[in-house]
C-alpha cells in the first residue's frame, strides 16, 4: 500500500477501547497494598469490569457525553472504588 506522499505504509495502530491493552491489575493490587489497602487481584479486576458497565450506562443516559471528559474519569474511578467496597 502506498501513501499519497509515495512512502510505504509501515504500520496501523488502532484503539478499540481496551481491546488491545489491558490494565495491569497486579500493579494496582501492589500499589493498594503499599497504601495500606490490601485487596485481592480478582476483586480489583471484577470491580474494574463492573465499573465499565456502570460507566456505559451513565454515558448512555447523557447524550453527547464523552469517556474523555473529567466527569467521566471521576465517575469511572468512583465506580471502581465503590465496586471494591
Amino acid at each position: 500500500m502506498e501513501l499519497s506522499t509515495g512512502s510505504a505504509l509501515r504500520a496501523i495502530f488502532f484503539d478499540a477501547g481496551n481491546t488491545l491493552i489491558r490494565m495491569n491489575y497486579a500493579a494496582i493490587v501492589a500499589q493498594l497494598a503499599v497504601l495500606g489497602y490490601p485487596v485481592p487481584l480478582d476483586v480489583v479486576r471484577q470491580a474494574e469490569w463492573r465499573a465499565r458497565v456502570r460507566l456505559d450506562d451513565e454515558l448512555l443516559a447523557c447524550p453527547g457525553a464523552s469517556t474523555e471528559s473529567g466527569s467521566s474519569r471521576h465517575a469511572y474511578l468512583r465506580f471502581v472504588l465503590e465496586e471494591m467496597g
